[in-house]
């Protein structure tokens, strides 16, 4: 089951969620659905200039990370492919704390606490996924370090 807001809502869920310091996903079961609503506003907001093909494909591959929030290999093909295709997150219509939350190095994190490491687990694509998330950090530490006043 996918949950359908539409942009308003869901503007106004991550606001709610940042005013109050929620964490997005506070534990790593599909429990509370924040998170969902909060990768729902992501591709929307982050699919301008997509071919249709590649607009599909994020689709697909965010599908299956919402059928299978556990599983490492959907979590590491969803956040490769939204690297490949050099998604930046447009500022306009979000409050200043759900812009600097509403990244690629959010939704690494996200996969950081939704994927536990089991035997059985693909540990090349939990690896990664971790990898993924200190390059993420790196970036935006590199950000920061030219921009200190926090741009």
């Amino acid at each position: 089951m996918v949950l359908e807001l539409d942009s308003r809502s869901l503007c106004k869920l991550w606001d709610v969620q940042a005013s109050h310091g929620h964490p997005s996903g506070e534990d790593r079961t599909t429990g509370s659905l924040s998170w969902v609503a909060q990768l729902q506003l992501y591709l929307r907001a982050t699919q301008a200039g997509l071919s249709p093909a590649a607009a599909s494909e994020r689709k697909q591959l965010c599908d299956v990370v919402l059928e299978n929030p556990n599983a490492a290999e959907a979590w590491l093909q969803f956040l490769q492919n939204e690297e490949a295709l050099g998604i930046e997150v447009p500022n306009a219509g979000f409050s200043a704390s759900a812009s600097k939350r509403f990244t690629l190095l959010h939704w690494y994190h996200k996969a950081t606490e939704m994927v536990q490491r089991s035997k059985g687990q693909a540990a090349d694509a939990y690896l990664s996924i971790w990898l993924g998330f200190a390059r993420q950090q790196w970036y935006a530490d590199q950000a920061l370090c030219r921009c200190p006043s926090g741009c």
